[in-house]
């Protein structure tokens, strides 16, 4: 879902939803194959989507939710987040 390529062209970035918990992820996958890494800050129970990397690469933008999806939920439900790689 979201997908966007990473600022240096080699990667790209992406959210996936894990069954297990039922939300959306932030991941990382290279070029060159594979089933890529999950990234983001580490935190239970919250779904990321829509990320796009800083011309940088230090910084990574995103949707950030807490919870699963809800029928009638309350807003706002996600609010833009900003992580640092370099923290």
């Amino acid at each position: 879902l979201s997908p966007s390529w990473s600022a240096d062209g080699k990667r790209i970035l992406a959210s996936r939803f894990r069954w297990s918990d039922q939300l959306y992820k932030l991941f990382e996958i290279d070029l060159a194959g594979g089933m890529g890494l999950e990234i983001g800050p580490p935190t239970p129970n919250t779904s990321r989507m829509g990320v796009i990397e800083s011309a940088d690469g230090r910084y990574l933008y995103y949707a950030h939710r807490t919870g699963r999806w809800e029928y009638e939920a309350k807003f706002p439900q996600y609010q833009i987040r900003r992580w640092d790689r370099e923290k």
